[in-house]
């Protein structure tokens, strides 16, 4: 029994652009009720009523607003991301640069703990798979060159060199080491 998810964001590339698609079609448009508009428009001359559907009818306003502010933070983040990523996105998902929350939290001038929020339980769809949010952000480390890659990068590595290896004689952790050093890491 396998768990499926379902992305919270769909980004394509769409004439060299990245378009950026918020999945939301399983959820129904918030709205204020006709049904309840008509009641206060035909009730005009009863305070009581019109006073309580008053104050109901701005609160639906301001949760709806409240919606569409959340869609838009979200969309922020997303293209914060895609920009700072672009490598990553162009390498079809290998390039991954170091990124973290304040980075992103900088570049959109937004508190790093609403860019958190927005990231800790949000899936992308890239067009060659569905990521976590959290798992495009990463420390970096340096090469010998001076260069900052992502740490997941050097995992993925180990990952690879562990994977090919021959089980009945592992490859040994000082020569997994011996290796990155020699490939500069």
């Amino acid at each position: 029994d396998k768990d499926f998810v379902i992305p919270d964001i769909c980004i394509e590339n769409k004439s060299n652009e990245w378009i950026v698609m918020l999945n939301d079609s399983s959820l129904p448009e918030a709205r204020i009720s006709k049904y309840y508009i008509d009641i206060y428009k035909t009730n005009k001359d009863d305070k009581k009523i019109k006073d309580f559907l008053s104050k109901k009818i701005e609160s639906a306003k301001w949760f709806i607003e409240a919606l569409r502010e959340r869609d838009n933070t979200i969309k922020k983040v997303v293209l914060a991301i895609i920009d700072f990523q672009s490598s990553y996105l162009e390498s079809s998902g290998t390039d991954l640069k170091p990124m973290i929350l304040k980075d992103i939290a900088d570049k959109i001038n937004m508190d790093i703990s609403t860019v958190s929020r927005v990231t800790s339980s949000k899936y992308i769809q890239f067009p060659w798979g569905v990521k976590h949010m959290k798992s495009l952000f990463s420390e970096g480390i340096k090469t010998e060159s001076g260069e900052e890659i992502s740490s997941i990068t050097v995992k993925n590595i180990i990952k690879k060199i562990i994977n090919d290896e021959d089980k009945k004689n592992p490859v040994l952790d000082e020569d997994i080491t011996k290796k990155l050093n020699r490939d500069g890491y």
